[in-house]
């Protein structure tokens, strides 16, 4: 065995080589996600080590403006700016650090309030018939003996 070994290739070395520029590329890969009436779907992101929520919804709002000058309305829109955002499903802060695999989620804002609409539905139910149907006693079954 000989007594000389193969020097160890830098990282200066390997930067030309295509087959090792990804690993030194330092990014991380995120999505992002929204369901909007003009725009559905999700788009994939490469973004620095440190970036968060707000570098993510940039990044996907400058990538939207690239593919469609259709959605002009949809990217100017103030949810973009102070809409609620999370990370898959989970309600988070768009100051928060993302990590590789990160899903970033624009939430549109609710047009009706649910318990409201629920509380107009049984108003005009109630009116209606005269009775509030959340409170009416139901009709008993007879079972098939009573039959």
């Amino acid at each position: 065995m000989p007594s000389w070994r193969e020097p160890k290739r830098c990282a200066a070395d390997l930067s030309d080589d295509p087959s090792t520029q990804h690993r030194l590329r330092r990014v991380i890969r995120c999505s992002f996600a929204a369901a909007w009436p003009q725009w559905q779907g999700v788009i994939e992101l490469e973004l620095e080590p440190s970036a968060t929520v707000t570098m993510a919804l940039r990044a996907a709002r400058d990538s939207l403006a690239e593919t469609s000058d259709e959605l002009a309305g949809f990217l100017t829109d103030a949810a973009w700016e102070q809409g609620a955002v999370g990370i898959f499903g989970e309600l988070c802060e768009r100051e928060r650090v993302l990590v590789e695999g990160d899903r970033v989620e624009l939430y549109r804002p609710l047009q009706v309030d649910p318990k409201a609409a629920r509380r107009h539905r049984a108003e005009r139910l109630q009116s209606q018939k005269g009775r509030n149907p959340l409170t009416a006693k139901r009709p008993r079954r007879r079972s098939p003996a009573e039959r």
